[in-house]
């Protein structure tokens, strides 16, 4: 990816630490980048690199999401979204599972609707 040869990429977790630095590294290669974030995603980690990125925000469905993927057709899928809960109980599994599981259900299912192959996850 460089500047002379521009790639689409989709970044899920870009607001999280990772993600952002990833994200402002694609910016700074010339790589078109979307974000996928949630509704209640707060982007400080990402400043002003917000301005230079197609943010779009997740409710939660996986018709949307595929609709992102296929509208923007990505070559290039970083899913870097995840929920982390340091200290939980019982009640917070469920919806570990859903963020964390059932999300990257949803971005395959995604990718392959639109025919991305490349993923890269953490």
């Amino acid at each position: 990816m460089n500047a002379t040869n521009p790639q689409r990429v989709l970044v899920t977790g870009a607001t999280g630490f990772i993600g952002s630095r990833l994200t402002r590294r694609l910016i700074a290669e010339g790589t078109e980048v979307v974000i996928v974030v949630r509704a209640n995603s707060s982007l400080d980690q990402l400043g002003d690199a917000t301005n230079e990125v197609e943010l779009l925000r997740h409710d939660g469905s996986t018709s949307q999401l595929s609709g992102f993927v296929e509208k923007f057709s990505p070559e290039i899928v970083f899913h870097l979204a995840a929920n982390f809960i340091g200290v939980h109980n019982s009640d917070d599994v469920a919806p570990l599972i859903a963020d964390n599981v059932g999300f990257t259900a949803q971005v395959c299912e995604a990718m392959v609707a639109a025919e991305c192959h490349c993923l890269v996850t953490a």
